[in-house]
């Protein structure tokens, strides 16, 4: 596939979405789905960070270095929401349901969409605490 020639930025966005949302099992993966919710409702904000940070890190390596490239772009997409209208809550809105979703095909990931949609939110608007480096955590302390 050339993009050389393709200007709309629609069509490309539609284009990976769609192939996200067409994996037979989702990048934040079946396995950790529950995880994923379970956090999602912890009330304390340092909780449900660290627990988050915790899930993400658990993920495939090839799983984690695509989420971290997406969650990136898509942070880099975000610091232009004044231009392009696209703040981390829409983009949230818009890739959750391809990247976190229940293997069980019924209303429950209708029900659970709000917190889908935090989760992806957070780890747009904080990639670079969830995707720090090992080196840099070893830094710190």
């Amino acid at each position: 596939v050339s993009f050389e020639d393709e200007h709309d930025i629609n069509t490309i966005t539609g284009l990976l979405k769609l192939y996200f949302r067409e994996l037979r099992n989702p990048l934040m993966t079946y396995e950790y789905y529950d995880y994923f919710m379970e956090a999602a409702r912890i009330t304390d904000y340092e909780g449900f960070m660290y627990e988050i940070k915790s899930i993400i890190h658990s993920l495939p390596a090839a799983n984690y270095a695509t989420l971290e490239t997406l969650m990136r772009h898509l942070n880099r997409v975000a610091s232009h929401s004044e231009v392009n209208k696209m703040e981390a809550s829409n983009l949230a809105l818009i890739f959750s349901v391809g990247l976190l979703r229940s293997s069980q095909e019924n209303f429950s990931g209708i029900m659970m969409s709000d917190l889908q949609s935090k989760i992806i939110e957070v780890l747009i608007q904080q990639v670079d605490w969830f995707f720090e480096k090992e080196q840099e955590q070893e830094e710190e302390a």
